[in-house]
C-alpha cells in the first residue's frame, strides 16, 4: 500500500498543470506582446498567467499582433501626459477569463487608454482608486478605438481620501458590458466619473448600481441604456448628477435614501432626457428615524420632456421638476416606511406641466398622510 500512495504522489506532482504565474511587461526588446525577452524572468504570459503592466517609463508599451489568451490584466501609473496603451491589432482578440484591471499605487493616480482597433474580451472590469497610499487617485481606463466586450461586471471604485477619482471614458462605438457597478466616494471631490461620448447599452438582464457620489455625462443625440437601474441603497449618501444633452433610458429605476440618518440620495439630471419605460421608484431609506434618509427626483432644463411610464413616492420621497413631465399611467403616493411619518413633497416649476394616467394617493399603516404639492406660476397638473 505504501509504494502505491508513492507512486500516486509522483503521479500527480508530475501530471499537475502548472500553476498560474505573474508575469511582468518590461518591453526591453520590442513591442510584441509574445517576445519572451519583453517580459524579465521566465518569459511570456500563458493563458492561466497574470500579466502586469506597470510602468510608464519602460522602453515600449506591449502590442498583441496574434490572438492569445490570459486570466487577469493589471494596467497600473500610467499619466495622462503618458498614458499607458495596450495595443491590440485589427481583427486580432486578446482573451481574458478574468479581470481586466486599472488601478493606481502612486500619488498621481493612473492612465490608460485603448487606441487599437482590436478586441478586448475579458470576464470583468475594474477601475479602482482604492490602493494608492496618498491622495490624488485619479483611475482613467479611456475607450478610443476597437471594441471592449466585458462578459460580467464593470466596477468603479472612488476612494474616500481627498481629490480621489475613478473616471470611465467612452470615446468611441464598440465598449459593451453586461453589468456595471459604481461606488463613487463621500463628497464631490471623491467621485465616479462616466463620459459617455457614444452610446453605451448594457445587456438586457443588467442591474446596475450606483452609490456616493457620481457624475455621469451622456453626449448629445447619445443614450445610457440600462434596464434595472439602483441609485442609493444602505450604504452612505449617494449623490447622481446625470448631464450632457444625452438621454438616460431605462426600464425601472429605484431611487432610495440611505440606511441611517444624515444620508440622503438624489438623482439631479439637467440638460438631458429621462425616459422609463417602466416603474419608478422614490423612497426613503431604512433608518430608524426620518432625518435625513431621503430620496430625491430633480429634473431640470431638459430640452424636451420627461416621459416616464409609471411612479411611486414612499415615505419621505421628494420630486423637483422644472419641465414638462409625463407619467403616463399610476402616479401613486405612500405613506411612510416603518411609521416613520416621512412625508412626500413634490415641486413643479412656473409653467411647467405635469401630466398623469391615474393618481393613487395610500396613507400610512397609522397616523396621517399630507401630501400638497407646490406649484409654481402658470403650472398644471392634469390626468388622461
Amino acid at each position: 500500500m505504501k509504494r502505491f500512495l508513492t507512486v500516486l504522489g509522483i503521479c500527480a506532482l508530475l501530471c499537475s498543470p502548472v500553476g498560474a504565474a505573474d508575469r511582468t511587461w518590461g518591453g526591453a526588446t520590442d513591442t510584441i506582446w509574445g517576445t519572451a525577452s519583453n517580459w524579465p524572468g521566465p518569459g511570456k504570459p500563458g493563458a492561466s498567467d497574470n500579466a502586469f503592466i506597470d510602468d510608464d517609463t519602460v522602453p515600449n508599451f506591449p502590442q498583441v499582433d496574434v490572438n492569445a489568451s490570459i486570466t487577469n490584466v493589471t494596467m497600473s501609473d500610467g499619466t495622462l501626459g503618458t498614458p499607458l496603451t495596450l495595443t491590440v491589432d485589427s481583427s486580432v482578440t486578446l482573451t481574458g477569463t478574468g479581470s481586466y484591471t486599472i488601478e493606481n499605487q502612486a500619488a498621481d493616480g493612473s492612465y490608460v487608454e485603448k487606441l487599437s482597433a482590436g478586441e478586448l474580451d475579458f470576464g470583468t472590469m475594474a477601475i479602482d482608486a482604492t490602493n494608492a497610499t496618498s491622495n490624488g487617485k485619479h483611475v482613467t481606463f479611456k475607450h478610443s478605438a476597437g471594441t471592449v466586450d466585458i462578459n460580467g461586471t464593470v466596477t468603479m471604485d472612488a476612494d474616500t481620501d481627498t481629490d480621489s477619482e475613478v473616471e470611465l471614458f467612452v470615446a468611441a462605438t464598440g465598449f459593451d458590458a453586461n453589468d456595471l457597478d459604481v461606488n463613487g466616494g463621500n463628497s464631490i471631490d471623491r467621485e465616479a466619473v462616466l463620459n459617455f461620448d457614444e452610446s453605451v447599452t448594457l445587456t438586457a438582464g443588467a442591474t446596475p448600481t450606483f452609490d456616493g457620489f457620481v457624475a455621469l455625462d451622456v453626449a448629445t443625440a447619445k443614450t445610457f441604456t440600462a434596464r434595472a437601474v439602483t441609485i442609493g441603497g444602505p450604504a452612505g449618501e449617494t449623490d447622481l448628477d446625470f448631464t450632457g444633452n444625452g438621454t438616460f433610458k431605462t426600464d425601472t429605476m429605484t431611487i432610495q435614501g440611505g440606511d441611517a440618518s444624515n444620508e440622503p440620495t438624489q438623482l439631479v439630471m439637467n440638460n438631458c432626457d429621462l425616459d422609463a419605460d417602466g416603474l419608478v421608484t422614490v423612497t426613503e431609506g431604512t433608518a430608524t428615524s426620518s432625518t435625513g434618509d431621503s430620496a430625491k427626483l430633480e429634473i431640470g432644463a431638459i430640452p424636451g420632456t420627461a416621459t416616464i411610464h409609471s411612479m411611486e413616492l414612499i415615505g419621505q420621497a421628494i420630486l423637483d421638476f422644472d419641465v414638462a413631465v409625463t407619467i403616463e399611467n399610476e402616479f401613486k403616493i405612500s405613506g411612510d416606511v416603518a411609521n416613520k411619518d416621512g412625508v412626500p413633497s413634490m415641486t413643479l416649476g412656473a409653467n411647467d406641466d405635469l401630466t398623469v394616467g391615474s393618481f393613487k394617493i395610500v396613507g400610512p399603516s397609522s397616523g396621517s398622510l399630507s401630501f400638497t404639492p407646490t406649484l409654481g406660476a402658470n403650472a398644471e397638473i392634469t390626468t388622461n
